[in-house]
């Protein structure tokens, strides 16, 4: 019988208690932009031919990456690209279209096939290590945060990337619109399935639907900004808020945060630092520097 034991990886804090405080002078709000950029492997975990699931996710890597692409070119947003270690070794091209842009990288495990949940605790740790060695040496960029792939862990995962230099999961900022520190040191990025385009359209969502969502979570975040710190993270899968069908959306939707004053089009290791120089305690942000 379960008896409502509490997770022991952070302190609860109510947002309501928290002190006043901006990023900095003029800043309302911290916009993410972070795409996914993934493999999944031509063989499913029963060993068959899944032409359906390879081909779809390919769309993203061989055309609707290069649309968001340009739409970010066009407002100047600068993304933090979440990145399968197998796209370094099988896409390069894409990661050379990052490198031009100075797009941030964070590991997201080695393939999207696997999540961490499905492996034992010793082969979870072997690929994180492994995930992030290679991202960094194909790079040759510091690779300081995460998303483990599903979202999933494994008992022992956070001590794993604590151990493989990660200074921030986004997992766990699913739990808050600010970022918080977890008790072994590491930060949570705030992180929003409700912006997630995955989430979105398996759910049978539309492209007007998803911008709407945009556009209302954008308001809250951003009056609420005006006193506290708020981060919205916007997570998208070329293959799918890539497709004809669906890229109008997304430029409508940067457009739209592009036209209010105050909006930091920030990359996730930026809204880090900017934390980090902030006095901090498990209440929350007690002054800015």
């Amino acid at each position: 019988m379960r008896v409502g034991k509490q997770q022991e990886l952070y302190p609860y804090s109510a947002s309501v208690d928290r002190p006043k405080g901006t990023w900095r002078e003029g800043v309302r709000l911290a916009v993410v932009v972070m795409p996914n950029l993934e493999h999944f492997e031509v063989n499913n975990s029963a060993g068959k031919l899944d032409v359906k699931t390879f081909a779809v996710s390919d769309y993203g890597n061989r055309v609707g990456w290069w649309r968001m692409v340009d739409i970010f070119d066009r407002l100047g947003v600068a993304a933090s690209v979440a990145i399968n270690s197998s796209v370094c070794q099988h896409y390069p091209r894409i990661v050379e279209s990052c490198l031009e842009r100075n797009y941030e990288f964070l590991g997201h495990g080695i393939t999207n096939s696997e999540d961490l949940d499905e492996l034992d605790e010793d082969e979870a740790a072997e690929a994180v290590r492994l995930s992030l060695e290679v991202i960094r040496s194909t790079t040759q960029r510091p690779v300081r945060g995460w998303l483990g792939t599903g979202l999933a862990e494994r008992d022992g995962t956070l001590a794993s990337l604590k151990q493989c230099d990660v200074e921030y999961v986004c997992e766990w900022g699913l739990s808050d619109d600010q970022p918080f520190t977890l008790n072994n040191g590491i930060v949570a990025m705030p992180y929003s399935l409700e912006l997630n385009d995955r989430r979105y359209f398996s759910g049978g969502g539309t492209g007007a639907g998803f911008l709407q969502g945009i556009c209302d979570a954008f308001d809250v975040l951003y009056d609420e900004g005006a006193e506290q710190l708020r981060v919205l993270c916007l997570s998208l899968h070329p293959f799918l808020i890539g497709a004809p069908s669906r890229i109008r959306y997304l430029s409508e939707a940067l457009e739209y945060m592009a036209r209010h004053d105050g909006v930091w089009w920030a990359q996730c290791s930026e809204v880090l630092d900017a934390y980090k120089r902030m006095e901090v305690n498990p209440q929350g942000v007690k002054g800015v520097s």
